[in-house]
């Protein structure tokens, strides 16, 4: 007998994240977006309807925000109460303490990494009530994965953008071949097949993820591609200097992008 998908509602001002988390989820046979909602009162309303399994919540929204979000769940009687992910890009230890306080199960950092937040879903519906240790909320990754994502933080990619997942994956394809690899013929493929979609996609998201950074981090990415131009660097030419930067920073024990 096949289970049930895991419901999931998601609770997220940014319409740009809320699109790329359900396309994510429509890939999986696990999870199933059963909502969205884009704050608070519409949260409240669509919890009670949808009855969902897993609420993944944004702590910053308008009108209604997390935290009276997780309060007034509190006190609705429900058939149900779903596991609750908070996600935010505040990470000081009162919001989480806070948050865990008025009944989160799981509080993760934002930018995270789609594949951990699919696990941490997966986990809240398999494992026991009791809590993970606060030090286990927290996506992992290896250092080289990390200087990746904090160089592109700093670049001015937004994280929200699915061209940051791509620019990041592509540029962790660069750094682990010694041979040279072709952008388009190569690392645009990889990029889609992990990801499953096209490599025309994935072209298109990077492409868009450099221009939008370009507009905020114009210098900063000037001086990492040595573009004198007045129009963003090319995706290839984008990459391959930033693959070769953060192999430089990592064979020398430098951190220049760290935030």
């Amino acid at each position: 007998m096949i289970p049930a998908p895991i419901q999931l509602l998601i609770v997220d001002d940014n319409l740009e994240t809320c699109d790329i988390l359900e396309n994510y989820f429509s890939l999986t046979q696990e999870i199933n977006v059963c909502g969205i909602a884009h704050d608070g009162d519409e949260a409240l309303f669509r919890i009670a309807r949808c009855q969902p399994d897993v609420l993944l919540l944004d702590l910053i929204m308008p009108k209604v925000d997390g935290l009276a979000v997780l309060e007034r769940l509190s006190r609705i009687p429900l058939l149900k109460r779903p596991k609750v992910i908070v996600t935010s890009a505040v990470g000081q230890e009162s919001f989480t303490s806070t948050a865990l306080a008025l009944g989160a199960d799981y509080y993760m950092i934002k930018p995270y990494d789609l594949s951990d937040l699919y696990s941490r879903i997966c986990t809240a519906v398999a494992v026991a009530p009791e809590k993970l240790s606060q030090a286990s909320l927290f996506p992992k990754g290896n250092g080289l994965e990390l200087q990746v994502s904090r160089s592109l933080l700093e670049l001015g990619l937004p994280p929200h953008m699915l061209g940051y997942r791509y620019c990041s994956t592509a540029v962790l394809l660069l750094l682990n071949k010694d041979r040279p690899q072709s952008i388009v013929k190569d690392v645009y493929a990889k990029v889609a097949k992990e990801f499953t979609t096209t490599p025309e996609c994935v072209e298109g998201a990077i492409r868009k993820a450099i221009r939008r950074a370009w507009d905020a981090k114009r210098e900063e990415i000037r001086m990492l591609t040595g573009n004198i131009q007045e129009m963003p660097p090319s995706n290839g030419r984008f990459l391959t200097n930033l693959a070769q930067h953060v192999r430089l920073d990592s064979e020398n024990g430098d951190d220049v992008f760290a935030i």
